[in-house]
């Protein structure tokens, strides 16, 4: 017997004893009546249809305003879903959009001036949204206290952004160091996290893709930059855009253009930090201590 009749050997018996797979290297979703493939990047999963649950975990930290797309965890996080483990989630993916805007068409020049507003701002973004940032923090917590059943506040000690590393005509990221801190019953507990934020320009609409990983060393850093870098490419890839919106009745005219990058750029604020101290490990280390001390 060659080798591919023994691959061909080897399915026919999954099949027939009712082996289900489960494709994690994309998922598909719509967005204001686009559908998108959304493709995971090199090492990575989407789990939203595998594990609802680590899916729903996460859905807690994302404000109302905003809808959860994809969450990709590592290969190493997959193998412990399939062995039935909780996730340690110390680097992964989440795609987002905005609920309100789903159905508004943006044109190729608004989201130039887009990214011209986070590229000559996005080392001050943090300072200027600090109330609504506190806000999120304070909301956040309250859920994930809900959903684990034990009090946890978390809080942002300081964040320090670390300059652009991708500005093209459908991306614009840049990175940032944050250093978390999580009350509870089982102590205080500090992590750094260094995150990276894609705000992608897809089909005409507006995306933002987070990258987290927790920071040991600047290899972490670099680790964020190159992987939203590769994830980008790749949605953009999977996802070409679609023709001249100019003068569409839906699209974004230019005087709101202003204002909604304005309130896009604040939402962006809102949804890294959550996204930094939501960071899930912490949670799991807290449960794993109130465990050992009952």
């Amino acid at each position: 017997m060659n080798i591919y009749s023994k691959i061909a050997l080897i399915l026919t018996l999954m099949l027939l004893n009712g082996v289900a797979y489960s494709d994690t290297t994309q998922i598909k979703v719509r967005v204001g009546g686009n559908n998108l493939t959304i493709k995971s990047p090199s090492g990575f999963h989407e789990i939203s249809n595998l594990s609802p649950s680590t899916r729903k975990l996460l859905e807690k930290f994302v404000p109302e305003s905003n809808r959860l797309l994809a969450v990709l965890v590592s290969e190493e996080d997959l193998g412990r879903i399939l062995k039935d483990e909780s996730v340690k989630l110390e680097r992964y993916l989440l795609l987002e959009t905005l609920k309100e805007d789903e159905d508004i068409d943006i044109s190729p020049d608004f989201f130039r001036k887009f990214s011209k507003k986070i590229e000559e701002n996005h080392t001050t973004l943090f300072n200027k949204y600090i109330a609504e940032t506190d806000h999120a923090l304070d909301v956040a917590s309250i859920a994930i206290s809900g959903y684990l059943g034990i009090d946890i506040k978390m809080g942002l000690k300081e964040q320090i952004p670390l300059g652009i590393y991708v500005n093209t005509n459908n991306s614009i990221g840049f990175a940032s160091l944050a250093n978390t801190e999580t009350h509870s019953e089982a102590g205080k507990l500090n992590e750094v996290i260094v995150g990276g934020t894609n705000s992608i320009y897809v089909k005409n609409r507006l995306l933002f893709g987070y990258v987290y990983s927790t920071f040991n060393y600047q290899s972490d850093i670099d680790w964020v930059r190159e992987k939203s870098k590769e994830w980008v490419k790749v949605i953009l890839e999977t996802n070409p855009n679609l023709k001249s919106v100019e003068n569409k009745p839906k699209s974004k005219t230019n005087i709101e253009q202003d204002e909604y990058v304005g309130r896009g750029f604040g939402l962006i604020s809102i949804f890294l930090l959550i996204g930094f101290i939501s960071l899930i490990v912490l949670i799991f280390r807290i449960m794993s201590r109130l465990f050992r001390k009952k």
